[in-house]
């Protein structure tokens, strides 16, 4: 059977290796063996892993000197030296998915900025000081102050303009847009996440913040609803067909794109993140087969 080892960057909390254990059960009824492994594991002189994680028979268990025959990148994106020239030797010597420059591109909040400035709010990048008088030409009265990677809502605030506090440069300041919800999707404030194989979106949910909050992260109280992709509308669909455009030259991939929608109904990019997570929340339980065969039919024909 075809081995896929998911590549980490530092240790598995132990809720997320609770979560992947049915579909590691899943994968391996469907042809399909997945682990897990460290780039800190990696032997370059042998090619092989030294280590990695399986699941069998209801318990996890640790195999010697393993050689994938894919890799799934879910390791931090930005790395120190030895582990971001060991990352780029694994990405040479195995078929590897996200490549590094589209996780790059995702990853960097300005770098996705400057790839998709047609779909998104303005933004400006404050390196120093001098940077600050930027940030007036934004439009309206509040902004959005971020760090320039980062996930999870870790480090985002919306603020005034004329009062954005104290940020460690460099930093991100976003025009502010209201998220009004779209027809019958959802009222009030919220963000849309598509996630997306190659060309095809394939899985779609609402984040719905907590009452009184703008951040709908799940790490910040955030709720979701399921969305059917077949739903979607056709404005979103068209963004979508676009940023495939731009993403084309990177012919295995995995991403998700954040929408928010203003109070005309355009839908906006907040942001594209190139390590979307397996993990169901338990809404989205009904479609759990769907969601894993989608993951296991890309693997299968990677």
């Amino acid at each position: 059977m075809k081995t896929i080892l998911t590549l980490y960057s530092q240790p598995f909390p132990p809720r997320m290796l609770k979560v992947s254990e049915n579909f590691y059960t899943y994968a391996r009824k469907h042809g399909l063996v997945i682990c897990r492994g460290f780039i800190a594991d990696f032997d370059p002189q042998k090619n092989v892993f030294k280590k990695a994680l399986f699941f069998e028979k209801r318990r996890w268990v640790w195999k010697n000197d393993i050689r994938p025959d894919f890799i799934h990148d879910r390791s931090l994106h930005y790395q120190r030296e030895p582990f971001l020239a060991l990352k780029k030797t694994i990405e040479k010597n195995f078929p590897f998915f996200n490549n590094i420059e589209l996780s790059e591109i995702m990853t960097d909040k300005w770098l996705t900025y400057k790839t998709f400035r047609k779909f998104s709010p303005k933004l400006v990048l404050v390196k120093s000081p001098s940077d600050l008088k930027k940030i007036a030409a934004l439009p309206g009265d509040r902004i959005i102050l971020k760090p320039v990677t980062g996930s999870g809502g870790m480090g985002i605030k919306v603020v005034p303009k004329d009062d954005i506090g104290r940020m460690p440069y460099p930093f991100l300041a976003q025009e502010f847009i209201e998220s009004n919800g779209y027809k019958n999707f959802t009222g009030g404030a919220h963000d849309l996440r598509v996630m997306v194989i190659n060309e095809m979106p394939f899985h779609s949910f609402l984040r719905i913040p907590p009452k009184g909050k703008l951040l709908a992260n799940l790490s910040q109280g955030g709720r979701i609803k399921l969305l059917d992709v077949k739903k979607l509308p056709q404005s979103l669909r068209a963004i979508l067909a676009e940023v495939s455009e731009k993403l084309k030259r990177f012919n295995k991939k995995m991403y998700a794109v954040d929408f928010i929608f203003d109070k005309d109904g355009k839908p906006w990019i907040i942001e594209l993140n190139s390590r979307p997570g397996i993990a169901l929340e338990k809404e989205e339980l009904p479609v759990k087969d769907a969601y894993y065969d989608s993951l296991i039919n890309f693997y299968l024909n990677l």
